[in-house]
């Protein structure tokens, strides 16, 4: 921001672009440092450069919590330890971004299709 922490971003941030709106909210929730963190599609206004910046920051910085990343684009999540795939409601797959490409014929299919569209 032009003025650091002293840049007027008015009521509710509406100066704001969304990704902007989407940065400063993780950047708040990271310097909480909550035990537990829960982001529900954290990178949906970013461009691709600033969603791998912010998916470095999350593994680094979330050593020492639970991270729960809610998101569409498995590129925000092929990293985690644990993935969970749900199709209508209900949990169809789980493991890591290797075991889903190798056990589930639907998560492998996903992944390529976003890979090529990207």
């Amino acid at each position: 921001m032009p003025d650091g922490y002293d840049t007027i971003i008015g009521e509710r941030g509406v100066t704001l672009s969304g990704g902007q709106r989407q940065r400063v909210a993780l950047a708040r929730a990271l310097i909480k440092q909550s035990p537990i963190f829960v982001i529900d599609e954290a990178t949906r206004y970013l461009d691709t450069e600033t969603e791998s910046d912010i998916r470095e920051s999350l593994s680094t910085s979330s050593s020492d919590r639970i991270t729960i990343i809610i998101s569409h684009r498995l590129a925000s999540v092929y990293k985690s330890t644990k993935i969970i795939l749900l199709d209508d409601g209900k949990i169809i797959a789980s493991g890591s971004h290797k075991d889903l490409l190798k056990n589930s014929p639907l998560s492998a299919a996903l992944w390529i299709s976003q890979s090529t569209s990207a």
